[in-house]
């Protein structure tokens, strides 16, 4: 039996630098990844170049992208002159938005505000998923990064929505709080031990 220590996982998150998506302000579309056009903004490439710089310290033994092209972008400075294993998983896309997908950002608040829908988490748009789905989605993405990359350290790159929810499965948060809770900024590097 391999000591506990030993299965400790350190998880480095980053999310996404600043999209085209995010300067329209409207909800990104993450249905088709074959067809994502979705890159990042002139901002996002700096905001890459950055956390290239913030990670330049760290060694990892394997990194966790999205399959949408806003995540590759934001990793690609620092792994260009890196000889590391790159898996890409669906399971850390962002909250598919169904309908409501190029619309404007605040879009699904007020539709579940207009028709007195009062429990956001579970609402599911048409054609799309609930906060609730992507939290089972974190769910599943810790119990697979614990059956096959324990006691690794990993750098993965994701979205705002999936990030949180990983962040709340993580920390044993309930999803009440979902909307009050301060979201991981574009660029922004997080750390979690996972044992």
């Amino acid at each position: 039996r391999q000591n506990a220590c030993s299965n400790m996982i350190k998880l480095t998150a980053v999310r996404h630098g600043e999209s085209l998506g995010n300067v329209k302000n409207v909800i990104d579309d993450n249905s088709s990844p074959e067809t994502d056009t979705n890159g990042l903004s002139e901002k996002g490439k700096l905001q890459a170049v950055e956390v290239a710089k913030n990670l330049s310290g760290y060694n990892f033994d394997l990194v966790i992208l999205s399959p949408l092209k806003r995540t590759k972008e934001t990793l690609e400075p620092y792994l260009k002159d890196k000889k590391i294993k790159v898996i890409y998983s669906e399971l850390t896309l962002e909250r598919n938005a169904g309908v409501f997908a190029g619309k404007p950002k605040e879009a699904i608040k007020e539709y579940c505000l207009t028709n007195n829908i009062t429990n956001r988490v579970n609402f599911k748009p048409q054609n799309g998923e609930s906060i609730t789905e992507v939290y089972q989605r974190a769910q599943k993405f810790l119990v697979y990064l614990k059956e096959y990359f324990p006691g690794k350290a990993i750098l993965m790159c994701g979205h705002v929505n999936f990030l949180s929810c990983l962040e709340f499965v993580i920390n044993n948060k309930h999803l009440d709080n979902f909307y009050s809770y301060e979201s991981i900024k574009n660029g922004e590097i997080k750390e979690y031990i996972i044992d």
